[in-house]
């Protein structure tokens, strides 16, 4: 159960996070009481790609394993998000 002063992290697995939204998207969530970490690759892109799957690997594992992180939302994300290239998504 969450609880007003916990910690909720935001990753963008699948798609390049678009600042402006996710800025929003954090006030409103502070608004509710919680703090918010953001995932250190979240903003980042190559040549408006996401970043690599162990980059975004790294971004949700530092979440789950981050013990002030009790919830973790993220961006649209496609089933694949995590998958190396040439496996079935």
């Amino acid at each position: 159960m969450l609880k007003h002063g916990d910690t909720i992290g935001l990753i963008s697995p699948s798609w390049v996070a678009d600042q402006n939204s996710y800025e929003k998207y954090a006030k409103g969530i502070e608004r509710l009481g919680f703090q918010v970490r953001f995932g250190r690759n979240i903003y980042k892109d190559t040549y408006k790609y996401t970043v690599s799957v162990p980059e975004r690997a790294d971004d949700l594992n530092e979440m789950i394993y981050d013990p002030d992180v009790k919830m973790v939302f993220m961006g649209p994300i496609r089933q694949s998000f995590l998958l190396e290239e040439g496996e079935p998504s």
